[in-house]
């Protein structure tokens, strides 16, 4: 049976010999010892695994008693880029740069956890790093990447991206007003900031 890459193997043999055994694959070789049991850990390449015997009575004479070929599957892997980014609230989009998928994973779908906003998509895509979001809502937005399910032992991952989004500034001049020509200065009122603004400067 395939097994994930990076998880543990189990190998075992039954004997009734009173010989040393040793296992060898592909990056692995264990000492010789009486228990022909042993677990391989953070496997990561396909391959055979041999169980050698060997005789302590017979000048130590060796033989090839078992054989097991074992098939790693790649795990999935993604990256939703920047773990966290400042935005300004805005009706424009966005796009979600930086974000890739890969391994034994050949899709990706975002979905919004918690907070506002809006993303252009949330299929499963190939390209996760061209869908955009409108950060519409002050506050926090956590957007999660989740891959597809790939074929065999492994299963999906995901990955998180969280996105600040800070209130616009604005701006009112007041107005319109009329007022007759005169050298006296006159209150501009009505004007004011506002949003992630704190003063003005008029020109």
């Amino acid at each position: 049976n395939p097994i994930c890459q990076g998880s543990s193997l189990s190998l075992d043999a039954t004997t009734s010999l009173a010989y040393y055994f040793s296992w060898t694959g592909p990056s692995y070789s264990s000492s010789p010892t009486s228990n022909p049991d042993v677990t391989v850990t953070n496997v990561q390449t396909s391959g055979a695994y041999t169980l050698v015997a060997r005789n302590p009575l017979s000048g130590g004479c060796t033989a090839t008693i078992s054989s097991a070929s074992v098939t790693v599957n790649p795990i999935a892997t993604v990256d939703a880029g920047a773990s966290t980014e400042t935005v300004c609230q805005s009706t424009t989009a966005y796009t979600l740069s930086g974000a890739s998928v890969g391994g034994g994973a050949s899709t990706a779908a975002w979905s919004i956890q918690s907070g506002g906003g809006s993303l252009s998509s949330t299929a499963q895509t190939g390209s996760p790093a061209t869908v955009t979001f409108t950060p519409s809502a002050t506050g926090t937005t956590v957007l999660r990447l989740t891959t597809n399910d790939p074929t065999g032992p492994c299963g999906t991952v995901f990955d998180e991206r969280t996105v600040t989004v800070s209130p616009a500034a604005t701006a009112t001049a007041g107005g319109p007003d009329a007022v007759c020509q005169s050298g006296s200065a006159f209150a501009l009122s009505g004007a004011s900031v506002g949003g992630s603004a704190t003063t003005g400067a008029w020109s």
